[in-house]
């Protein structure tokens, strides 16, 4: 008894030990549930590990856990993101397999699946090579997965619909797959051993995962010595492994290791390849264990998935449909599948993944051994550590699968229906350990399953109604056991479509209709199976539509959904998928629509087309003439002048008749059209293998295809050589054009692969059916010449012998126009319109018809239907004429189809077949030739049907003469006065070119009319519409720019203003470019506006009222601004070089125009030579370029500054970068002209506008009153006008828009030149328009003249393009734009309420490629002028004058004639000092609220002074903004003040400027770039820290603590790292000294004592004080830095430039780095203690995202917006910087519009930004909201700069922005913060220092 109690203690004492070891052992690991003695802790998943019991693991530990098996620890990882980062992160420390008693009795640790260390890497490694080499990923593999697919669907072919079971089948095609690879021989279905084989199989993996397996894990000593399932697993173990060596033994004895065919074959190589190595593991041993290894991995995992694969498509019928629709539409019935077919599948293939994810076979990856210490998921993990990972988890995970419980193929599909690879699907697992036959299993699944979905429809047998989708559990997940029926797809889809004939199995009905889609079959089916019946073409179902109702009711109540075109072998032979009629989806649309556009660009439907067509005709008109009345076959003739058509479209060129390439080209397309509906085209259907090789047609086909293709190609490259950019001539070129345009973006599919197939789809769809077409015609008029006669009547009566047909006359010839009708109608070429697909399940008359169904649409049956048609079967152009003999459109006409498919180019062929047919019926009569009495009007059965070959004869009554007189010239224009030879229209305009008499001729000759200036036209373009539509719809064709004798003497070609082609295009991007650089449209160029309307204010009010006349001054302040941007520099009003300039400039505008000028124009030959005004003219353009050249000379000397100042210095800069550029137009004499068109043209012009504002004010006093009360109310005395102002004042700025309007400088805009063929306005209009009129005389070429209103038309020029003028004044004058156009009036911009209204019709500045490119600087500087001068002064007559001349001096421009003015003075400006100084002497502590008041006092920018030192206070958002980021280099000095001068020297990073500055900023940032700053490297760091810091709150338990050292320690440590490359403990001594002195110096910063130090420097550095002791603090923390250098050096590290300046680096980095980012902290936790629901939000937000393991990272912040929003209102609320440090001017600059000189201190006051009112809803409150908007989501906001801005920010931004955030979620994760006991108030006002700190306080962190 006694021993017995003795033993039972020492069992309870011993079990008690290991208990208490277990949970000290447990303690490091992640938590679980509690392990005991000899158990472990796998009593709580019941000894199994399946779904439930691991989810509910998870949901009580985390993703993340322990389970014990034992005394083994096993890590459970559940989730995707928890076994992706666990089996990846350190991939290669968890790459160990487990050896535990079950896996040594099955594998011994050898083979690859449970083997380690050198073991596990040469097998595994071996074992890859090897399955390469016999095909794994290429097509070796794949014809064995094939063959055995073959066999599979030859077991199910053969049940013929019986209920079966196909787990056997599906296993033994899946084992044979390996076998073959394994053992170099298959088995079949009968074999015994194989029978056995699986069997074995099947017993292994059915113990795995099973209570037993645990139980013997757990116990095995027992497992030895009880019975059970262990016994019979190794039984099995030993029958497999005994068959393999049986195939070993049978390999060695073959001997073929010398050329191994299989994997034994290759093992067998490798033994006696290394049986000399030492460390070689090659044994025989390994080799039959790595041969079970693969035949357990390559068979059970993926036949299994399979069998779970027909479950799936018998629970989901209407996805095993979409799968089979869609292999039917991409595979030909009979097509092999490959694994390369999974691309073009795409549906197909994710349903394959989404088996292999809902399946989920593999619930937990086979556990992984830990092989050193490591670290999972933040866990420290020890060496021998199991890992087991839930993939189950992973698939199913909800935050990475939409629906992860349904089965939804939609998981790898985009929106677009494009397979997507999703990063959850683990499905083969992931790391080192990854399933090494992944691309077998896949290829072995997607072929098989393809195979079997390709050619049954799989149904559940008849009486069961319901599946179990249940598990079968095990090492795999099973399905139960269950039956299936596999029907042949072609009987199952009967049943779903209309009736129709029976088809046979291969063909389908193909043999009843003799291989032939003929409309008498399809007649008599419809009798039988009514209008709309089914045909099989093969395996293929076509829907046939027949009868009018069916065919549009089936063609257009679902048009969308029957867009598509077949995807057959044929048509991918022909097109590939590309270009318009055989493509399909977003490539069609983008094609068609590209055709549709580019054709009506080219004419069709247009003047322009109608030319061509008319070209055309009189060429067949001419070649016919020459036959003399002898019989000949009109089809040569007629397809080639239709062919021309197409080929002038395309090409931009026509063939001659003899041309053998275009003979060869139509016989191409011949040849292909005639395939189509041939017999050929079927077999190649049914084999397109076998037809390859042994049908003739198919071999001819592919031949006419490749030349084809070939011609296509050499056209092609022809265009590419010789287009040029934007001159678009013919289809190619708009195409290469949209390829170039649309270059780069990824959804546009404009190639050159689609390109050559357009052009071959236009050709052949625009020739065959055209021409086809016109040869019924005139076999139509032979036979029925009663019609022809009338046809010539009708002709003759109407528009006579010698008109040239266009298509408009259609309208007033209905009997011709209804005859063409019946001609295609009777004629009906195509009797079955090209087939479409369904692309959508959808319903036709009734009828369900699948996706991807064929639609076949009888076009014969509809234009015969007698149900529609009086006599069908007769030729009756009465079908299409009323009672009256008016023509009337048939609702049954549809020869070009109909719905989304319908002909594009139904219009084009319209238009040739009226006009050829007119043409031809105009010229000749068409007979029989004699002797022939009957014509064979049967068809020639093809694509298109033909009539059979005939011969007429031609009898010519009319012969078209004078084809090309002058007339018909001018016709090719709009229209105009009549012109007369030599002087052409200048008679009728009596000389004279005004903007009135051009007004006055389109009221007669309409909108767009001709001028004719000699032989050469000139179109005007008169009013709004005319202009915008002229210069926009094609602006590039119309960009080039005439030139005449004089301008071409003047500027020769060179510059912007009168150059053109080329070198306008570089010159003006160029300019364009760098003014914009310069400041256009930005606040740099205003402020140079801002200064000269300030000199302009002070010149008027230095006159002291008496009369002036305005010009000088206001030609003077406007060219001063074009000076400063383009010489650097301004001019004064005394500088004499200026006054030559404007000297200069006005007599060229006063020349412009001029008598002598258009002598010039018209004989420059003499007139160079003559004395006059020309000469000084160009004298005065010479002043212009002299001082350019010296302006550049000085520059040059000067040599290039190192930050680009003006045009001239960017200009230079350039020339030297382009040097080596062949086609550069940069040189001097560009560079010259150049300048002088950006003189003259941003003078003259905003100088004279403003001249007529002025005398405008004058004669409308009552609008300069209304003016200036506008400017007083809204803008006060003293406020700087910008242009943004213009906003706020909607009178002002109407009225500077009206004055711009009336005034009008530039009546006539200048003349543009086509550059290249075009069509304006409907009127086609060429490139080259020298016309040679053939009428007996030589061709006259005449130089006239004419007289633009204040402009020029030079006549004296060669013309190379059509001149086309946009009068500019018809458009301001415009009375359907402008309600009083004749009266000043500054309504026409206001609306009802006063607003200002942008008017469409307003367009001074010109429109199109040539608007003026200073339009943006002329308006910034006429709102700005104008609304200065109307501000300080009142504009009024001088006494005595009563009445001012408002009449314009004609000249380059429209000037007012001179006059004077008196000003009385409104009011002075305060802004007229130099600086924007307070006069206010500022206190020594600047605060906040001071800084806020005196903002509000003085405006946003105001100085404050110092003694006598001023400082610029930049106040609010947009003062600091702009201060700080408009020209952020020149305020990016630092000011270093007496004190921080002592403290550093002016050295590091904070307080350095200039060089220095730059240096160590770019090092500095660059290297903790390189440390990791904005990657993970930092970031873990930083989450090191936050875990150490909620770890010392956690250990308070709650008690009352200041977290102002902690949080310090904590942000101070990741700087430290960074740094030194270590952090401190928090007892180390150094680092508390550190905290002290950096604590000491914030603090004393601002302070009294520190103040006094900066005014009395000499005197405090000799006293003592606090003042001392703060440098000696500076002192500890460089003594410190030194010490650590001094450690590194002895390291080997050399410190970068020298010692002291990364000293004071260091002290930056640590003080920047430590003490504003732990005092924001501080301030959190205060506002959180303050604000209870706002931390408790942040909370529940953390919780709900998050979960209480996860890792925190700032990319957390995405998902996280209100705590983001709170941290970021953290930073704004407590605004610990508050004042920013001041900067410096470190050169002469302008800030918001005064002039700063060098040297001057600027501070930007960030508090006024961070609360300022007109960017924050509530500033002084806590408020997340502010980063929030209506949704909850996060936005950032603008106003947002506690890091301040421009070239100052703080570099390190970035780093401060990650702490913030994960210290502050970490910390409310873990814990709630609140006041101690009894603390019922908390102080929130700062105290001032360095930083705004909050006043001390304590808190109580509860832990959640």
């Amino acid at each position: 008894m006694m021993i017995s109690v003795i033993l039972i203690s020492l069992v309870l004492f011993l079990l008690s030990a290991q208990f208490l070891n277990l949970q000290w052992k447990s303690r490091g690991f992640p938590p679980g549930p509690t392990p005991f003695p000899i158990i472990g802790s796998i009593w709580w998943i019941n000894f199994r590990a399946d779904h439930r019991s691991l989810k509910k693991l998870a949901k009580t530990y985390g993703n993340i856990c322990t389970l014990w098996m034992g005394h083994r620890p096993m890590v459970v990882l559940y989730g995707f993101q928890a076994v992706k980062n666990g089996l990846t992160n350190n991939s290669e420390d968890v790459s160990g397999r487990m050896q535990t008693y079950i896996f040594n009795e099955m594998a011994n640790g050898k083979g690859i699946l449970v083997s380690n260390g050198l073991i596990w890497k040469q097998q595994r490694h071996f074992g890859i090579g090897t399955l390469r080499k016999l095909g794994m990923g290429n097509k070796g593999m794949e014809r064995g997965i094939q063959t055995e697919a073959h066999y599979l669907v030859e077991f199910f072919r053969d049940k013929e619909g019986e209920a079966v079971d196909p787990s056997f089948p599906i296993v033994h095609a899946v084992s044979n797959v390996i076998c073959a690879v394994v053992f170099g021989h298959r088995f079949s279905l009968e074999d015994k051993t194989f029978h056995q084989l699986i069997e074995a199989f099947d017993f292994i993996v059915a113990f795995g995962n099973s209570h037993f397996y645990y139980m013997c894990e757990v116990f095995p000593w027992l497992a030895e010595r009880l019975p059970g399932p262990i016994h019979k697993a190794r039984f099995s173990r030993d029958f497999v492994r005994s068959f393999v060596r049986q195939e070993i033994k049978s390999h060695r004895e073959k001997g073929r290791i010398d050329e191994p065919e299989d994997f034994i074959d290759f093992y067998l190589k490798q033994i006696e390849k290394t049986k000399n190595v030492p460390n070689s593991t090659f044994d025989e041993d390994n080799m039959v264990q790595s041969v079970f290894d693969l035949f357990l991995g390559g068979s059970e995992t993926t036949a299994t998935t399979l069998c779970w694969a027909l479950l799936f498509m018998l629970v989901y019928p209407d996805i095993q449909d979409k799968v089979q629709q869609e292999l039917d539409a991409v595979l030909s019935p009979s097509h092999l599948i490959c694994y390369e077919d999974r691309k073009r599948l795409p549906y197909t293939n994710a349903v394959v993944h989404e088996i292999l994810r809902f399946s989920s076979i593999v619930l937990i990856t086979i556990p992984r051994e830990a092989v050193k210490d490591t670290t999972v998921l933040g866990y420290h993990v020890p060496k021998g550590t199991l890992i087991m990972a839930n993939l189950d988890s992973a698939l199913f995970d909800p935050a990475y699968w939409e629906t992860p419980h349904q089965f939804n193929p939609g998981h790898f599909l985009d929106k677009g229906g494009n397979f997507v690879t999703r990063e959850a699907f683990l499905a083969f697992s992931a790391g080192h350990r990854v399933c090494l036959g992944e691309a077998m299993a896949k290829m072995e699944l997607f072929i098989i399953f393809c195979s079997l979905l390709q050619k049954f429809k799989f149904t559940v047998p008849e009486g069961v109604k319901e599946i179990n989708t249940d598990i079968i559990f095990g090492s795999t997940m099973k399905p139960h056991p269950y039956k299936l029926c596999a029907f042949l797809k072609l009987q199952w889809m009967r049943r779903q479509f209309p009736p129709g004939p029976t088809p046979y199995p291969f063909f389908g009905n193909l043999l009843q209709m003799n291989f032939k889609i003929h409309h008498e079959h399809l007649k008599k089916m419809a009798k039988i199976h009514g209008n709309i019946f089914t045909l099989w073409l093969s395996n293929t179902p076509a829907v046939v539509l027949q009868g009018f109702q069916a065919v549009k009711e089936g063609l257009t109540a679902h048009a969308e959904d029957v867009a598509g075109r077949p995807t057959n072998e044929i048509f991918h032979l022909l097109t590939r998928g590309n270009g318009v009629i055989f493509s399909n989806g977003h490539l069609w649309k983008q094609q068609r629509r590209f055709g549709m556009t580019t054709m009506r660009k080219m004419g069709v439907g247009k003047k322009g087309q109608d030319y061509l067509l008319q070209e055309e005709a009189a060429h067949l008109v001419e070649y016919l003439q020459k036959t003399n009345g002898k019989p000949l076959d009109p089809a040569k003739p007629i397809v080639h002048t239709v062919s021309n058509v197409m080929c002038s479209m395309i090409f931009g060129h026509r063939f001659s008749r003899d041309d053998e390439n275009f003979h060869r080209l139509i016989d191409s397309f011949d040849t292909a059209a005639a395939f189509l509906n041939s017999i050929s085209f079927y077999i190649y259907g049914l084999s397109p293998w076998l037809a390859g090789l042994f049908l003739p047609s198919v071999k001819k086909l592919k031949s006419c295809v490749d030349f084809v293709n070939a011609l296509l190609a050499k056209e092609l490259e022809s265009h590419k050589r010789k287009r040029k950019l934007d001159e678009n001539q013919d289809f190619i070129d708009y195409y290469l054009d949209e390829i170039h345009k649309t270059k780069g973006d990824a959804d546009v599919t404009y190639d050159e692969v689609n390109l050559m197939q357009t052009v071959s789809d236009l050709f052949v769809a625009g020739t065959e059916t055209t021409a086809t077409t016109l040869l019924w015609a005139l076999l139509y008029m032979v036979i029925y010449p009663d019609i022809q006669e009338k046809v010539q009547k009708e002709l003759d009566a109407v528009v006579g012998c010698s008109h040239v047909f266009c298509y408009e006359d259609r309208k007033k010839l209905p009997y011709t126009n209804a005859v063409i009708h019946e001609i295609q109608r009777y004629s009906n070429i195509i009797l079955i319109a090209l087939p479409r697909r369904s692309l959508k399940d959808t319903e036709l008359l009734g009828y369900h018809i699948p996706k991807n169904t064929i639609v076949l649409a009888n076009i014969d049956s509809v234009l015969a239907d007698p149900g529609k048609w009086e006599t069908p079967d007769q030729f009756n152009p009465g079908h299409f004429l009323d009672k009256d003999g008016n023509f009337v459109n048939r609702e049954a006409f549809l020869p070009f189809s109909i719905g989304h498919r319908v002909c594009m180019g139904e219009l084009l062929a319209r238009m040739e077949l009226f006009i050829v047919f007119s043409t031809l019926l105009q010229a000749f009569t068409f007979t029989l030739p004699e002797g022939v009495k009957e014509v064979n009007t049967k068809f020639v059965f093809g694509s298109t049907m033909k009539p059979p070959p005939y011969q007429l004869s031609v009898a010519v009554f009319l012969l078209i003469t004078q084809f090309l007189k002058l007339q018909r010239v001018r016709r090719r224009f709009p229209p105009g006065p009549v012109p007369l030879p030599v002087l052409g229209t200048l008679i009728q305009l009596n000389f004279q070119f005004n903007r009135d008499l051009l007004m006055k001729l389109a009221k007669i000759h309409g909108n767009i009319f001709t001028l004719w200036f000699g032989w050469a036209p000139v179109v005007i373009l008169n009013g709004f519409q005319a202009v915008k539509d002229g210069m926009t719809t094609h602006p590039e064709d119309v960009s080039g720019r005439l030139v005449s004798p004089f301008f071409r003497a003047m500027a020769k070609g060179k510059g912007i203003m009168l150059a053109t082609g080329h070198t306008w295009k570089q010159q003006r991007r160029f300019a364009l470019r760098t003014l914009r650089n310069l400041g256009l449209g930005k606040r740099g160029l205003e402020h140079r506006v801002q200064e000269e309307a300030h000199y302009l204010v002070d010149f008027f009010a230095s006159m002291k009222e008496k009369p002036v006349d305005p010009s000088f001054p206001l030609v003077h302040s406007v060219s001063n601004v074009i000076c400063a941007v383009v010489f650097g520099h301004r001019f004064s009003r005394e500088d004499e070089a200026f006054h030559e300039l404007i000297k200069a400039t006005e007599h060229l505008f006063k020349f412009g125009g001029s008598f002598i000028h258009h002598l010039y124009e018209i004989f420059p030959w003499l007139m160079s030579r003559l004395p006059g005004p020309h000469q000084k003219a160009l004298a005065c353009y010479d002043v212009l370029s002299n001082f350019t050249r010296r302006e550049i000379q000085m520059h040059t000397e000067r040599g290039a500054p190192e930050e680009l100042q003006d045009f001239i210095d960017f200009y230079l800069d350039h020339i030297e970068k382009s040097k080596d550029e062949p086609r550069s137009t940069f040189n001097e004499d560009n560079m010259v002209y150049s300048i002088n068109d950006l003189f003259l043209g941003g003078s003259e012009t905003s100088s004279t506008t403003l001249n007529w504002g002025l005398l405008y004010m004058v004669a409308n006093p009552d609008i300069q009153e209304k003016v200036q009360k506008e400017l007083d109310a809204v803008l006060g005395p003293s406020k700087l006008i910008c242009y943004e102002d213009r906003r706020e004042l909607p009178y002002t700025n109407a009225v500077v828009h009206e004055i711009q309007r009336f005034s009008n400088i530039i009546s006539v805009g200048m003349p543009r030149v086509c550059v290249r063929n075009t069509t304006l306005l409907g009127f086609p209009l060429k490139k080259v328009q020298t016309h040679r009129v053939r009428c007996g005389l030589k061709s006259v070429c005449a130089r006239v003249f004419s007289s633009i209103e204040g402009g020029w038309m030079p006549l004296g020029h060669s013309l190379n393009g059509t001149i086309v003028l946009p009068n500019i004044a018809s458009s301001l004058y415009d009375p359907e734009h402008w309600e009083t156009p004749r009266q000043f009036n500054p309504g026409h911009f206001l609306d009802k309420d006063g607003n200002f209204v942008a008017q469409e019709a307003f367009l001074p500045f010109s429109i199109g490629h040539r608007v003026c490119l200073g339009e943006h600087l002329a308006r910034t500087e006429l709102f700005i002028f104008f609304a200065s001068l109307l501000r300080a002064f009142t504009f009024q007559l001088p006494e005595g004058v009563t009445k001012i001349n408002t009449e314009p001096v004609m000249g380059g421009t429209l000037q007012p004639h001179p006059y004077r003015a008196a000003k009385s003075l409104q009011a002075i400006p305060s802004w007229t000092n130099s600086s924007p100084i307070a006069w206010k002497l500022a206190a020594f502590e600047l605060s906040v609220s001071s800084g806020s008041s005196n903002g509000e006092t003085h405006g946003n920018m105001y100085t404050l002074w110092f003694g006598w030192v001023p400082v610029i206070i930049l106040n609010g958002f947009q003062a600091v903004k702009y201060g700080m980021t408009t020209h952020p280099e020149d305020v990016s000095g630092r000011l270093v003040s007496p004190f921080f001068r002592a403290l550093a020297k002016g050295k590091g990073i904070i307080l350095a400027s200039g060089r220095s500055w730059k240096q160590q900023r770019r090092f500095g940032i660059m290297t903790l770039r390189n440390l990791g700053m904005g990657k993970k490297g930092l970031e873990h760091r930083v989450q090191e820290e936050a875990s150490h810091l909620v770890e010392f709150f956690g250990n308070l338990k709650g008690r009352p603590v200041d977290p102002s050292f902690p949080l310090f320690h904590s942000i101070s440590n990741v700087i430290c790292a960074v740094v030194f490359g270590y952090h401190f403990s928090d007892e180390d001594k150094t680092f508390h000294e550190l905290i002290r002195a950096t604590e000491k110096i914030f603090k004393f910063a601002g302070s009294f004592v520190h103040q006094m130090y900066e005014i009395l420097p000499w005197l405090l550095c000799r006293l003592p004080g606090p003042h001392k002791k703060v440098l000696a603090c500076y002192d500890v923390l460089s003594s410190f830095a030194r010490k650590e250098i001094r450690r590194h050096s002895k390291e080997g590290v050399k410190p970068k430039y020298d010692e002291e300046n990364l000293v004071y680096v260091i002290n930056d980095l640590f003080l920047g780095g430590s003490e504003t980012s732990s005092t924001t902290l501080y301030w959190g936790l205060l506002y959180m203690v303050v604000n209870p629901d706002i931390q408790a939000k942040v909370q529940k937000e953390l919780d709900a995202v998050l979960g209480p393991s996860q890792l925190i990272c700032y990319e957390d912040r995405r998902k996280l917006p209100y705590t983001n929003a709170v941290v970021h209102e953290i930073q704004r609320f407590s605004n610990i910087v508050f004042v920013g440090i001041p900067r410096l001017c470190v050169r002469n600059t302008t800030l918001l519009g005064f002039p700063v000189k060098k040297g001057t201190i600027v501070i930007p006051n960030i508090a006024s930004v961070l609360y300022d009112p007109e960017q924050w809803e509530t500033p002084r409150q806590f408020n997340p909201g502010h980063f929030l908007d209506k949704e909850g989501n996060f936005i950032p906001r603008e106003a947002f700069l506690p890091f301040s801005a421009g070239h100052r920010v703080c570099l390190g931004e970035h780093l401060a922005r990650t702490e913030l955030f994960i210290f502050f979620a970490s910390l409310l994760r873990a814990f709630t913060f609140q006041l101690p006991e009894g603390v019922t108030k908390i102080n929130t006002e700062p105290v001032m220092g360095g930083t705004l700190q909050p006043h001390p306080y304590r808190v109580c962190a509860i832990p959640r």
